[in-house]
C-alpha cells in the first residue's frame, strides 16, 4: 500500500449538461448565492481572458515535483479543468506552453495551479483555455517520487474535491459541489433578476438605501454631525 503517493483514475463528473448551466453565470453572483463562499482567493493571477466553466481534475505534489502534471493530462477528459496544487511554490513551473497547447487539444477547459507556471506570454494569447496561477518562473518542474491525482486538496482554505464544478471569470474562482448544483442554478435565476433591478435603480437614483441606517441603528457607533477636531 502506497502513502502519499496515489493516482485515481476515475472521477464521479456531473451531467455536463449541468455544468453548462453555470457557464454564463456570474462568479459573483454564485458566490452570494452559496453564502459567500468558496472562492480560491485573489493570489491566483489570471493569466488570459478566457472565462473558464469545467469539472474539477485535482492533483497534489511536492514543492517542484511536478510529473504528475504529465500523467494527468494522459488522463484527463474534455471538459476538466486541471487543478495542481503545488504547495504555493512559485520557484518552479508546474506546466509551460506545449502542456497548454496538448491540453487545449484534448478539449480540457484550463489549468489552475497554486504555484508557478512558464511560457506566460504564450498563456496571455489563448482565447479558449484559461489559465490561473500565483505567478511565472522559467525554473522547470522535477521528476516526482510522490503526489496524487484526483484526491480533495485545498487551495486558499478552500477544499476542492475531484469532479466539482469549477466557474471562472476576471473576479475569480468559485467551486460547486455537484449535488447543490441544481439547487444554486434555481436561486441564482432569482437573485439575477433582483440583482438587474438594484443595478437599474442605482443607475438612475431610485435605490432604497434606508437599509444602511437601520443596519447601524443601535451599533457601538458614534455618529458626529460634524468635523474632526482632533479628539
Amino acid at each position: 500500500m502506497s502513502v502519499g503517493a496515489k493516482i485515481y483514475t476515475k472521477i464521479n463528473r456531473p451531467d455536463p449538461a449541468l455544468v453548462a448551466r453555470f457557464a454564463d453565470k456570474p462568479v459573483a453572483n454564485i458566490n452570494d448565492v452559496i453564502g459567500r463562499n468558496n472562492c480560491l482567493g485573489s493570489k491566483l493571477h489570471r493569466y488570459n481572458s478566457t472565462e473558464l466553466i469545467g469539472t474539477a481534475f485535482t492533483i497534489k505534489a511536492p514543492i517542484g515535483e511536478g510529473m504528475l502534471m504529465h500523467y494527468a493530462l494522459d488522463i484527463a477528459q474534455a471538459g476538466d479543468v486541471i487543478i495542481f496544487d503545488a504547495g504555493g511554490c512559485e520557484e518552479r513551473a508546474m506546466c509551460g506552453e506545449g502542456m497548454m497547447l496538448f491540453a487545449r487539444q484534448k478539449g480540457i477547459k484550463g489549468f489552475i495551479v497554486n504555484g508557478a507556471i512558464r511560457d506566460s506570454e504564450a498563456a496571455m494569447q489563448f482565447d479558449d483555455f484559461g489559465i490561473w496561477a500565483l505567478g511565472a518562473n522559467p525554473n522547470a518542474q522535477r521528476q516526482a517520487n510522490a503526489g496524487c491525482i484526483n484526491v480533495p486538496i485545498s487551495i486558499g482554505g478552500v477544499v476542492i474535491y475531484p469532479g466539482d464544478i469549477v466557474r471562472g471569470d476576471a473576479d475569480g474562482i468559485v467551486v460547486i459541489r455537484p449535488d447543490e448544483a441544481a439547487q444554486i442554478i434555481d436561486k441564482l435565476d432569482e437573485f439575477a433578476a433582483k440583482d438587474r433591478e438594484k443595478m437599474r435603480c442605482s443607475a438612475d437614483g431610485t435605490v432604497d438605501r434606508t437599509w444602511v441606517q437601520k443596519f447601524f441603528e443601535g451599533k457601538p457607533f458614534e455618529v458626529i454631525d460634524g468635523t474632526w477636531d482632533g479628539q
